[in-house]
């Protein structure tokens, strides 16, 4: 699931006056199998485990934030002051693994490309642990992350995920876990492979189906 990004408060601004509950409440709530996931906090080491994921070249090629230690400070302090994005750190009893965003869709602009509820919850996930990039982590995290959004929010009847359609990996593993593909949207910053899973999806899908 991981994306080239924009930086999303900015973008979630254009559709300022569209109303949805706070990302934070899902993010604070969200448990996933097999996994630890804790909210970054932007006023201790997770600035320096995400400042050097994203400075690697696998995960800058395509969210393009490979920025300086202080610029990332700023930027997970300012999206939790905010309501639409949350920031997430994913790891295991062996450390750290990868780095997650749950957004509000419907505050953001990809909104503008289906018809989007309140309650959506669009997903960016980046492995930055080298040593769980392949071998099945991306659709194992995916997956884990798709059934724990939904629990996490139980009006949640949608989650999705827009990753660049030049990125083979991501749009395989959402492919892999069973997200339908809904097309190609033109976003402000790239070109995306939009992907859905309706919490009605059948256990085929690839994630749990929750009543």
């Amino acid at each position: 699931m991981g994306v080239r990004m924009l930086d999303r408060a900015a973008a979630g601004r254009q559709l300022v006056g569209r109303s949805h509950p706070p990302i934070g409440d899902v993010a604070r709530a969200l448990a996933l199998d097999g996994f630890d996931v804790r909210v970054a906090d932007p006023g201790g080491p997770d600035v320096d485990v995400i400042h050097r994921w994203m400075n690697t070249p696998a995960v800058a090629a395509f969210w393009e934030q490979a920025w300086s230690r202080e610029r990332w400070r700023r930027h997970l302090a300012d999206m939790l002051a905010g309501t639409v994005v949350a920031p997430l750190i994913v790891g295991d009893a062996d450390g750290d693994i990868a780095y997650l965003e749950l957004y509000r869709a419907h505050a953001d602009v990809v909104a503008l490309h289906y018809d989007s509820d309140p309650h959506d919850i669009g997903v960016h996930l980046a492995i930055g642990s080298q040593a769980h990039r392949g071998a099945g982590w991306g659709s194992r995290l995916g997956a884990a992350v798709a059934v724990a959004g939904f629990r996490a929010d139980p009006l949640c009847r949608r989650m999705l995920t827009e990753p660049d359609v030049r990125n083979a990996a991501a749009v395989g593993v959402n492919e892999a876990i069973g997200m339908r593909r809904l097309g190609l949207v033109e976003l402000p910053h790239k070109t995306a492979v939009l992907f859905v899973v309706e919490r009605s999806d059948p256990e085929s899908h690839g994630v749990d189906r929750l009543e």
